[in-house]
């Protein structure tokens, strides 16, 4: 059998074969005479065969589909790595994963340098100092002057944010919540740090503390008959008395209760006055402010007499003491829209209560009219008790706190600039 031709790999380039192939397929084309062909001629290399168009066209046809071949694989790879999302790199780094189910690399970020922490202490002390040393006018208007007149301000994130927002409508006095107003007080103590922050405040700012008069919870009712109700509300008083003592303030002002249930009214005022004596054996130091409400439905307080009748059952006299409400009076039935009025709603007050008492005010102008026992606070001068009473009470009580609980808190700024302009003028 003859001896089948093995094949071998050809080491030669593309253009090598190109050329070859070109070169044999002429060679077949051609046709040469035998008798005019010698043996040299015969003998002379591939490569010195001068090529011809059809060799040429030839070579260029395949060099043209080695081409077009070569561009589709680029192409193909190209189209795959955009396909993927991944960057050829990283299509690398999965191939080397050593089986199917391992993990890919995770990319490397550069970690930030942790932030350094600052105690809230030393943030409050310095936003304290800063606000003084922008304004030393202020600090020396609140440490000088005689007029005691603020507003119930904000103590949302902390009872020393009260301070600030004092300062910055340049009040003198000031008020605000002392637990959440319409919620059954949990809390049983201030943190250390929020009394220490506090009192920073006041030293830095220049505020007296006798001059800050902290208001108590809607719900407490020191009058009801109801025990659970009872429990809870004295829990509650008593429990805000003794922030006040942390904060080392000296009022607690408070609505006395309400004679609900058909309890009769002198047995509720009875039983304010003995709550009133029981938190004082609690406490060292607060004194409690009672203030006058506006009768609406069974509250007690709207009658001067009711309060000069709790005080009367209180043991310790010289912890107790009246908030008086504008607003709250007019509405009552007290008419303060006249000087007239207002001096004999004072006598009255001097009469059955005693003008010692009078600790505090709340200045609120007054929607509606007297007598109606709707509690509408107004913009001073804007409802129905006019300026000349504010002007009245501010020149009569300059060294009793005075607190604006009026509606518009934008407007308590220009509300404290008319107060002191109806206190300087004749």
């Amino acid at each position: 059998m003859p001896k089948r031709k093995t094949l071998s790999r050809s080491s030669d380039s593309d253009e090598e074969i190109i050329e070859k192939t070109a070169v044999k397929r002429t060679r077949k084309a051609r046709i040469v005479p035998k008798a005019k062909v010698d043996d040299a001629e015969l003998k002379q290399p591939a490569s010195d065969i001068p090529s011809d168009s059809a060799a040429t066209s030839m070579k260029s046809k395949l060099e043209r589909m080695l081409e077009v071949k070569e561009n589709k694989s680029d192409t193909t790879k190209k189209a795959k790595t955009k396909k993927s999302g991944y960057s050829s790199l990283y299509l690398k780094s999965l191939k080397e994963c050593k089986r199917p189910g391992d993990p890919a690399p995770k990319k490397t970020t550069a970690k930030k340098p942790p932030k350094v922490a600052v105690d809230l202490l030393t943030q409050k002390v310095t936003e304290f100092t800063e606000l003084a040393d922008q304004s030393p006018d202020v600090i020396k208007f609140i440490s000088e002057n005689s007029l005691t007149i603020g507003a119930h301000i904000s103590v949302a994130k902390g009872v020393y944010n009260g301070l600030i927002n004092a300062f910055k409508i340049k009040a003198t006095s000031m008020a605000f919540f002392i637990t959440q107003p319409r919620r059954w007080t949990t809390e049983k103590a201030l943190s250390d740090e929020e009394v220490s922050i506090f009192n920073e405040g006041v030293k830095i700012l220049g505020y007296k503390r006798e001059n800050i008069v902290p208001h108590g919870n809607y719900l407490v009712n020191l009058g009801s008959p109801d025990q659970t109700i009872y429990d809870k509300s004295y829990a509650c008083f008593e429990t805000e008395l003794k922030i006040c003592e942390q904060l080392q303030l000296c009022w607690l002002n408070i609505h006395p209760g309400s004679a609900v249930k058909g309890m009769d009214k002198e047995k509720c005022l009875q039983q304010i006055a003995e709550s009133i004596n029981k938190a004082h054996s609690a406490t060292s130091n607060v004194t409690v402010l009672l203030e006058n409400m506006c009768k609406q439905g069974t509250t007690v307080g709207g009658d001067l007499s009711d309060l000069g009748s709790i005080i009367s059952h209180v043991t310790d006299k010289t912890r107790v003491g009246v908030c008086f409400d504008t607003c709250h009076a007019m509405a009552a039935g007290y008419d303060l829209s006249t000087l007239k009025g207002i001096e004999a709603t004072f006598s009255e007050l001097e009469e059955v209560v005693g003008l010692e008492y009078l600790k505090a005010f709340h200045l609120n102008d007054k929607k509606g009219h007297c007598d109606d026992h709707l509690d509408r606070h107004e913009v001073l001068g804007e409802g129905c008790i006019k300026l000349p009473v504010f002007k009245y009470l501010v020149k009569r009580f300059p060294n009793i706190p005075m607190v604006l609980e009026t509606p518009d808190e934008d407007k308590w700024a220009e509300e404290l600039v008319i107060l002191r302009e109806l206190f300087s003028g004749e």
